[in-house]
């Protein structure tokens, strides 16, 4: 979607207006992750471990419990936003709550979709929010111009909620209502510690984006951006191939076919490098036809960008593994150590660099995060 959008909105709003569009984007982004606290990582897991009445009390539990964190979170961040703490776009000022919520049940609906190999369900509900979003954000900027500022919003806004009457259909029967003491004790040792990993993880990937936004302003923020959405159209590769790999890792996991696992890994990795290197050079070719010639800069941050989207896609298929031996502790230590390095990093390359320090960060950071798992993944595998 935004390798779509973005030649189109970059044509019809000024500099100015996309980068306000994009730091609106990466908040909600932000907070919708924030708000599941790993939600999604307990209905991954659980889903294998418990037997299915208990998993259906379970994930309705999660639901309410998204739901209240979600409310608090964006109470949070307007409170943070009345005192010029962050960046709160006015425009968008009612957008940031309602896309939050869809946004974040959308996540935790995939999440039960790809654990459960329900890959329909998980394909047609990601193509229509892609549709409604693209198809809808198209038609606003070219009949109703007066709203171009929030066509992507109201478009995000109607793709998510209509893809979510499609997906509850299905998941209605999956749910429970039964709330106890001792479930909401259970759900809550899983995910408290998972929050470091949750929050951190989340900021290691968003981190160079928000010190461009709020250090470098909007218009710069819209170059960069520009490029990062160009690079993580490589996530519409890796994201898929991961959802796939995590319930194959679990199943072959648990029979103990570690030799088996390791292979398909090495594949998975192989093959991603050479997908970088095609997405590489077709990104080149998107700025040079579709893109106006003001954001040409941006071809500069694209390889850097693209070979943390390649590592951050081998940090994913090793922290599978960890999450299956729920070494939760040890996935929060090691991204909040990397995300010390990287609050520094990012910082100190962006003052001296501007946005090509934002972007050397963002490998820099992804090489790290996916050589620790690594490391630790492959010491839980060898005591087996």
């Amino acid at each position: 979607m935004p390798l779509i959008l973005m030649p189109v909105l970059t044509n019809q709003l000024t500099s100015a207006e996309f980068g306000a569009l994009s730091g609106f984007v990466i908040y909600v982004n932000l907070l919708a992750t924030f708000a599941m606290f790993s939600t999604n990582g307990y209905v991954s897991v659980k889903y294998h471990k418990l037997d299915a009445d208990q998993f259906k009390k379970d994930f309705f539990l999660v639901h309410i419990l998204f739901v209240i964190s979600c409310l608090l979170l964006n109470f949070g961040f307007y409170f943070l936003g009345s005192f010029g703490i962050i960046s709160v776009v006015s425009d968008y000022t009612y957008f940031y709550p309602i896309i939050t919520l869809l946004l974040g049940l959308h996540l935790l609906t995939q999440a039960f979709f790809q654990t459960s190999e329900s890959v329909n369900q998980f394909v047609s509900t990601k193509l229509i929010v892609a549709i409604f979003d693209i198809c809808v954000c198209m038609a606003i900027l070219v009949f109703v111009s007066t709203y171009d500022v929030i066509s992507r919003p109201l478009s995000w806004t109607m793709g998510l909620f209509i893809s979510l009457i499609f997906s509850y259909r299905y998941i209605a029967r999956h749910l429970i209502v039964e709330i106890t003491f001792f479930r909401v004790k259970e759900v809550a040792l899983f995910c408290i510690p998972l929050v470091p990993h949750v929050v951190v993880g989340t900021l290691n990937g968003f981190i160079d984006k928000l010190v461009v936004l709020e250090k470098i302003g909007v218009e710069q923020m819209a170059h960069y951006m520009a490029a990062v959405y160009v690079s993580t159209a490589f996530l519409i590769l890796i994201e898929p191939i991961n959802k796939v790999l995590a319930p194959w890792i679990f199943k072959n996991l648990m029979v103990g076919e570690v030799n088996l696992v390791k292979r398909y890994i090495r594949i998975y990795c192989l093959g991603l490098t050479f997908f970088s290197i095609l997405f590489a050079i077709s990104g080149v070719l998107v700025f040079e036809y579709f893109v106006p010639t003001e954001y040409s800069e941006a071809k500069k941050f694209l390889p850097l960008l693209v070979g943390g989207c390649l590592f951050q896609g081998f940090y994913y298929c090793r922290v599978n593994i960890l999450f299956f031996y729920e070494r939760n502790i040890v996935i929060s230590s090691i991204s909040s150590l990397v995300l010390l390095i990287n609050i520094v990093l990012t910082i100190t390359l962006t003052n001296v660099l501007g946005p090509m320090g934002a972007a050397s960060s963002f490998l820099a950071v992804n090489v790290l995060m996916y050589l620790f798992s690594h490391h630790f993944s492959e010491r839980e595998l060898a005591r087996l």
